[in-house]
């Protein structure tokens, strides 16, 4: 089982990020083996599930441009990868 201030605060960010009202269908539940990053699986409801993936405060603008383009190299190869 997650916290609460991951569950609470996930659900106002995508709130304020797309002005829409979300309601999970499936709560954040972390997902074992990352080895620089805490990620949690979740599922809103109506759309597909999703992965949270929590950088330490340590990274780089660019090293997050980073993983952004290799997930969309993936994506685009019709490799199943979460977007970032």
């Amino acid at each position: 089982m997650t916290s609460q201030p991951i569950n609470e605060g996930l659900l106002s960010f995508i709130q304020e990020q797309t002005g829409r009202g979300v309601v999970y269908e499936q709560e954040p539940i972390p997902l074992l083996g990352g080895i620089d990053a805490t990620t949690y699986k979740f599922k809103l409801r109506g759309m597909e599930p999703m992965v949270l993936r929590l950088l330490g405060s340590d990274r780089s603008a660019e090293e997050v441009k980073r993983l952004q383009i290799h997930s969309q190299a993936l994506i685009h190869s019709n490799i199943k990868a979460p977007k970032v």
